[in-house]
C-alpha cells in the first residue's frame, strides 16, 4: 500500500504543478491528470475497503 500512497502524492504534487503551469483548472492536461489521480484514489480505497482496513 506505501507504492500507492507514493503515487497518489507524486500525481497530487504533479496536479498543483499542472494548474500553475496551465493555469486553469478546465484546461485539458490539468482534468487529465485530475482523473489519473481520481482512479487511483478509487482503486486503493477499494482495495482498502475489500481487505476491511478503516485506517
Amino acid at each position: 500500500m506505501l507504492h500507492a500512497q507514493e503515487a497518489i502524492e507524486t500525481l497530487r504534487k504533479q496536479l498543483v504543478e499542472c494548474v500553475t503551469i496551465c493555469g486553469s483548472f478546465t484546461h485539458p492536461e490539468v482534468i487529465r491528470v485530475s482523473q489519473r489521480l481520481d482512479r487511483l484514489i478509487l482503486r486503493v480505497q477499494m482495495e482498502q475497503w475489500h481487505l476491511g482496513d478503516t485506517t
